[in-house]
């Protein structure tokens, strides 16, 4: 069973992924800018979030922490549970108790 991280951040995710890079000595696997998503008529994102992170993923030995700025339209924190989100990955074994 794995316990997995997702960060969500305000604009400054690359200056996390960067900390969290130098102070975990760690590799980043991916990083998704709002640029690189498929156009959507129904998701338009301003020019101002096209730089801006809409997935990273670092590896830290056998886990990782998953990581993005807000969506746009988003305000950080609103709802409140979209700053940090945790996710359980399980095999059916694992859970089958529950």
């Amino acid at each position: 069973m794995k316990i997995r991280s997702y960060l969500t951040y305000a604009g400054n995710c690359q200056q996390a992924v960067d900390l969290y890079k130098r102070a975990f000595n760690t590799d980043v696997m991916q990083v998704l800018r709002f640029s690189q998503l498929p156009e959507n008529p129904d998701f338009v994102i301003p020019p101002e979030f096209k730089d801006q992170i809409g997935q990273a993923t670092l590896c830290m030995d056998d886990d990782v922490i998953r990581m993005s700025d807000c969506r746009p339209g988003a305000e950080l924190n609103a709802p409140e549970s979209e700053r940090i989100s945790i996710a359980v990955e399980a095999t059916v074994e694992e859970v089958k108790h529950a």
